[in-house]
This record gives C-alpha cells, sequence and structure tokens, in this order.
C-alpha cells in the first residue's frame, strides 16, 4: 500500500488531517476539506538510535499545527 492509499483510506474514514510518514521517504500530508495535499522531504541523517522517532515526529507535527506555525509555513 501506497502513502497515498494509506492518505486516502483515512480520509474516506472522515480524517479532515492525513500525515503519512514513510521511513526515510518523503512526508505526504493531505487535508479534506481543502483538497490540500503537500509532498514534504527532509534531509537524511544517519541515526544512532531510532527508539522514538515516531513519537517524536508525532509530538513536533502536533505541537507545531496547535500553535499555528504549520500552517505559515506551508
Amino acid at each position: 500500500m501506497s502513502p497515498s492509499d494509506t492518505a486516502r483510506r483515512y480520509l474516506g474514514l472522515g480524517c479532515e488531517e492525513v500525515v503519512v510518514k514513510n521511513g526515510r521517504g518523503p512526508i505526504l500530508y493531505k487535508k479534506s476539506s481543502t483538497g490540500t495535499e503537500k509532498v514534504i522531504t527532509l534531509e537524511t541523517v544517519l541515526p544512532t538510535d531510532t527508539t522514538g522517532a515516531g513519537d517524536s515526529f508525532n509530538a513536533g507535527f502536533i505541537h507545531a499545527r496547535n500553535i499555528g506555525s504549520w500552517s505559515k509555513k506551508r
């Protein structure tokens, strides 16, 4: 299943916004009400330990979204 398929599935279930992190691949963001779709690539790094990486990403995104930083930059 591709990141687009995953996003479409969650949007179809009623989610307003979907962020799909795909390992080292780009991040896919979709918003149903505006039809917004963004593919975001980040700098590749060589991690020492990936423990908690997904949780940290989620926390950072949710925080940026809650303070309005996400919409200003994107």
